[in-house]
């Protein structure tokens, strides 16, 4: 466990607080993620970004039709129902009930009831026997468990030897907050000020806020998964959207775009300074085959 993960070890009720206020704002925003591939901003872009290169791998990795494949923290089923198109026999959970209630609503309308199951779930215990599944989804995951390291070591025993991981970890320094870090001090007064005197208003806490989640250095997390017995096959970086100021973008959309899809292109070629510092650091590992294994689908 590295000292930044021990930093944000919770204890008991610490954990129930940290994940109430996570599990409340997923629930209060899950009208917000059925539409936000669609909408117009640079968030919208960046997701469409990992959703295409979560895809992209799962296609590489080459599963046999109706292998059994689950998606993590599903939300509406963005990426379960092209998981399900694909053929393979998809289960699909969320903390959030609006969020499953949502995936389950998309199912049924994508005609995918026959492969792809929805229900509420617990990361950090999941409901499955070990080594249940050949893929395993967990994007906009991590950043938002009370326990990474629990977590982690969940997906990995619910995984076959031989199975693959794709998860996302939040960069815990990306180039897009460089400014936000410069004015580190001042802001943190400021975020406080704000925060105050919303209560003092009546209006409970600043509308702004949301959990503070969880974020990484990408060393940290691949020594997270390594400790998980999970081998690192590939990785990427990604999403550059435009520095901001207290959370606000400092140029427009039309400008953020070009920004992003250039720093993307140096980032995507390796280009040193940039390679590693977008937003999100994706991963694609593989948990290793034991001698004497036979690689085969568990049964249904």
């Amino acid at each position: 466990m590295s000292r930044r993960e021990k930093d944000r070890d919770f204890g008991a009720e610490g954990e129930r607080a940290f994940q109430g206020e996570v599990d409340a704002h997923f629930v209060a925003r899950a009208e917000h993620w059925q539409v936000v591939y669609e909408e117009r901003n640079l968030w919208s872009v960046v997701l469409q970004h990992r959703r295409r290169q979560v895809l992209a791998w799962v296609d590489g990795v080459g599963l046999a039709r109706r292998s059994r494949v689950l998606d993590v923290g599903c939300g509406p089923g963005a990426i379960a129902l092209e998981l399900a198109r694909r053929g393979l026999l998809v289960y699909a959970i969320d903390r959030a009930a609006p969020m499953a209630h949502r995936a389950r609503l998309n199912a049924e309308r994508g005609g995918m009831n026959e492969t792809l199951f929805v229900g509420i779930g617990d990361t950090h215990a999941l409901s499955f026997q070990d080594g249940a599944f050949s893929l395993l989804i967990a994007v906009g995951v991590i950043p938002w468990v009370h326990s990474p390291v629990r977590a982690v070591q969940e997906m990995a025993r619910v995984l076959r030897p031989g199975g693959y991981l794709i998860i996302q970890a939040s960069n815990s320094a990306p180039m897009s907050d460089l400014v936000d870090h410069l004015f580190a001090q001042p802001l943190a007064v400021f975020r406080t000020v704000r925060m105050l005197l919303w209560r003092r208003l009546g209006l409970g806490d600043y509308v702004g806020t949301r959990p503070r989640m969880h974020k990484h250095a990408r060393d940290d997390f691949d020594r997270l998964l390594s400790a998980a017995t999970l081998e690192k096959v590939e990785a990427t970086t990604f999403g550059f959207r435009p520095f901001t100021l207290v959370g606000q973008s400092l140029v427009p959309f039309r400008l953020g775009l070009m920004l992003h899809n250039q720093l993307q292109s140096l980032a995507d070629r390796g280009v040193p300074g940039v390679r590693w510092s977008g937003e999100q650091y994706l991963v694609l590992a593989r948990k290793p085959i034991n001698e004497g294994f036979e690689e085969r689908e568990p049964p249904a």
